[in-house]
């Protein structure tokens, strides 16, 4: 019996080890994107929005990625949480969070350039912005002249 069930074995193994490979490898990412895209900024690529948000604690902030998935639910992306497991934030039981489900890792890992990129035209919409606005208050503060004395 153990020969017929040593392929299974076998193979479950691999699987549980690429997960945790592939959840480590997209979390990480999620967290690189949360560090320079903006606070509160939003896209969605394949069905799931992803925002930039703060958690806060008692202990601390976790500035992230969360996804708001097609259930209205809020999930975070913590590679030290098994997938759909609820978690307190620095434990602390006010601060309970729900990591993403195995599906909804693997939809973001999937999609995960897409995601960046989707961050990265967001970030050159509001450097846009900013240079427009920089360039007028410029042109107005020239036609006002110096008043700084």
């Amino acid at each position: 019996m153990e020969r017929y069930l040593e392929g299974l074995l076998e193979k479950g193994e691999e699987r549980k080890r690429l997960t945790e490979q592939l959840m480590v490898l997209t979390s990480e990412t999620l967290e690189t994107i949360a560090e320079y895209a903006e606070l509160e900024d939003c896209v969605s690529v394949a069905g799931t929005e992803y925002h930039v948000m703060e958690i806060d604690s008692n202990i601390g902030t976790w500035r992230t990625v969360v996804a708001v998935d097609g259930d209205g639910y809020l999930y975070v992306f913590n590679d030290r949480v098994a997938p759909g497991a609820n978690f307190y934030l620095h434990g602390d039981f006010q601060a309970e969070l729900q990591n993403a489900y195995h599906e909804l890792w693997l939809r973001t890992a999937n999609h995960l350039p897409e995601i960046a990129m989707a961050f990265e035209v967001e970030a050159a919409k509001a450097a846009a912005d900013m240079r427009t606005i920089f360039e007028k208050l410029k042109t107005w503060c020239d036609s006002v002249g110096d008043t700084r004395g």
